[in-house]
């Protein structure tokens, strides 16, 4: 029999090294296979027939037919290979994404040896994972712009394999309720992030992209420094070391290392607010910038050695950029955080070992930050009921972080620090320490572990080291600083390579004509959406005419990127009322939400339309 293992093997490969290689030290094992009455083979596991015996293919039909017919927002993923029928229904015919998940590898190592997948596996939107570490980079990855997850599986899982199933599911459903929660995160970032990316557009535009720097570092460690507590007992280490490491530092971080006599290679900044109490009194010409287009525009009105622009492809801000610019946007994780910002940057430049300093993501010893930090006044202390965020002193707190706000009142600044003290009370977790012990940390922070263990399980070829005392990240091996610095090498020339390259500009001869064109989408998609939420708040409004109305506003939000950017909020409210309401059980309710839906389009389109007119140097 032809074997066909390394013409899908191949396939498999290019997106999921970890499978490749655990299929590839799987040994072949034979299993039993007879055919159902039907005249199709079937697969036998544990003396049971995995497909219907009446008709394999007939089964798979049955289960594709409930899925509905607009799936293109959808990720499905089945449970188990069997000899593929469902797994060929779903790649061939289904709109959205598929994820087959195949625990046992060797049933996958077997089937892959027996039947040819390639048309299947080629399929950009079909995927094949193992265990939940390769399901959730998998969803991860293809999460940004859908919505729902649903899972498949024969009735031969449902009653053989019903714990393994189950466990399967829930897992499935709390990868969802996360995946979902950072995507409406940044949903709604969005639209705070427009703006911001519009002003100064003409000189980012200007800017080259850290792409410039690939592989220009091939093999020189880099340690990426955060403002966590146990940066402070690492700085005389660091210092020690300087020559040998290649620095990328956090914004929070920058004052500290500086007051230590360490200056970074490189800052990563990606606030959106104003950037006064992280730079000022710091001799920002020496230092070489990484950012992201929608970061604070007084950023870039500093002048710095050099700025390099990173485009985190989750965001559809700089989607829109790139769009604008008139460039390919290139493959970049940004993940919303800027440690993780500076993480992917050092694999670009091709560091390796890569090293974390400060990255505790918990509230070690009670410290939330790193002292001298802006934040360093932020302490974790315990309670009768566990621990709390207390803040030291309050005045230096407001003072530091909200010197730039001169359109705020003191009382309006003390309630901004009290929702975050609240904020950050709320959101109290714990998790395991490097040592196993269990340490307070944030919901936010958890989320950002997860995104560092998620970086180490798709690049295993980068050695890791993680020497902060916080949080334990798996994929990162805990060692002392001096361990770790004490075997590295002399680091590349930095200022040379620095000096020596040619780059080009983000934008092309087009970036006039885009921008233009899209100040023209704006203008119309405004004046649909006037007209939507007039209707709406009318008292003539009926659901026939509002439906009528959201077909013109799903045109309008369809026509350009920048358009789905400003009514991303109010359109998928909208949808989920609309999707929810199919039937109009209630359409009183219905239209009462409908009423109530935010004015946050119309407030963001002319923001939008007064930053264009800005770029474009005219009044329209």
């Amino acid at each position: 029999m032809e074997s066909f293992f390394k013409g899908n093997w191949a396939l498999i490969k290019n997106y999921n090294k970890e499978l490749a290689k655990k299929l590839e030290n799987t040994p072949l094992r034979s299993f039993e296979l007879n055919t159902n009455l039907a005249g199709e083979y079937n697969l036998i596991l544990d003396s049971k027939p995995v497909h219907s015996v009446t008709g394999a293919q007939a089964e798979a039909d049955e289960i594709f037919k409930n899925i509905g017919h607009d799936t293109r927002n959808d990720i499905h993923v089945l449970y188990g290979m069997g000899l593929g029928y469902l797994f060929d229904k779903f790649a061939l015919n289904a709109k959205g994404d598929v994820v087959l998940f195949e625990p046992d590898l060797e049933v996958l190592r077997f089937i892959f040896e027996i039947i040819d997948m390639r048309e299947l596996l080629q399929r950009p939107n079909v995927f094949v994972a193992s265990d939940f570490e390769e399901l959730k980079a998998l969803c991860s990855a293809l999460f940004k712009y859908k919505r729902r997850i649903f899972s498949y599986a024969l009735d031969f899982y449902k009653s053989s394999r019903h714990e393994k199933l189950n466990a399967f599911h829930a897992y499935l459903k709390n990868l969802y309720e996360e995946l979902y929660r950072n995507h409406y995160y940044q949903t709604n970032r969005m639209q705070w992030f427009l703006p911001t990316m519009l002003k100064s557009l003409d000189f980012k535009a200007k800017l080259p992209l850290f792409q410039n720097l690939s592989g220009k570092f091939n093999a020189v460690p880099a340690v990426i420094v955060s403002a966590g507590p146990s940066l402070v007992e690492n700085l005389d280490v660091l210092k020690k070391y300087r020559s040998k490491v290649l620095i990328f530092a956090v914004g929070t971080a920058l004052k500290v290392l500086l007051e230590n006599g360490i200056v970074p290679d490189f800052v990563n900044y990606i606030e959106t607010h104003s950037s006064k109490s992280f730079f000022d009194g710091v001799d920002t010409e020496k230092l070489n910038l990484i950012a992201e287009p929608y970061t604070a525009e007084d950023v870039f009105e500093r002048k710095f050695k050099n700025i390099f622009l990173t485009t985190s492809y989750e965001s559809n801000v700089n989607h829109l950029f790139a769009q604008i610019c008139g460039f390919e946007l290139p493959y970049f994780e940004g993940k919303g955080t800027v440690a993780y910002q500076a993480l992917y940057a050092a694999k670009i430049a091709g560091c390796s070992p890569i090293v974390l300093l400060g990255q505790d993501l918990a509230y070690t010893d009670g410290q939330c930050y790193a002292k001298g930090s802006i934040y360093e006044d932020l302490k974790c202390v315990a309670t009768p009921d566990g621990c709390k965020i207390e803040i030291k002193d309050r005045e230096k707190l407001k003072k530091a972080f909200y010197s730039s706000w001169t359109d705020k009142t003191d009382e309006e600044k003390e309630a901004v620090l009290n929702k975050t003290l609240e904020k950050l009370n709320s959101s109290l977790c714990i998790v395991n320490d490097v040592n196993g012990k269990p340490v307070p940390t944030s919901a936010e922070y958890k989320n950002f572990i997860s995104f560092f263990e998620y970086f180490a399980s798709q690049n295993k070829g980068i050695k890791l080291y993680n020497a902060s005392n916080g949080a334990d990240i798996r994929g990162f091996e805990h060692k002392s600083a001096q361990e770790i610095f004490n075997g590295f090498s002399l680091r590349a020339d930095i200022s040379s390579i620095l000096d020596n390259l040619h780059c080009k500009p983000c934008a092309t001869g087009a970036f006039h004509r885009n921008l233009e064109k899209n100040y023209n989408d704006v203008k119309n998609a405004a004046r649909v959406l006037k007209d939507f939420q007039l209707y709406a708040r009318s008292e003539n409004a009926d659901i026939d005419g509002l439906i009528d109305r959201f077909e013109k506003y799903k045109t309008i939000r369809n026509s350009s990127l920048i358009n789905s950017i400003l009514t991303l909020r109010l359109y998928n409210e909208t949808e989920f009322l609309l999707r929810d309401n199919a039937k109009f059980d209630n359409p009183q309710r219905l239209m009462q939400v409908l009423k109530a839906l935010p004015n946050d389009g119309l407030y963001y389109a002319a923001l939008v339309l007064n930053n264009i007119e800005e770029n474009l140097g005219c009044s329209k």
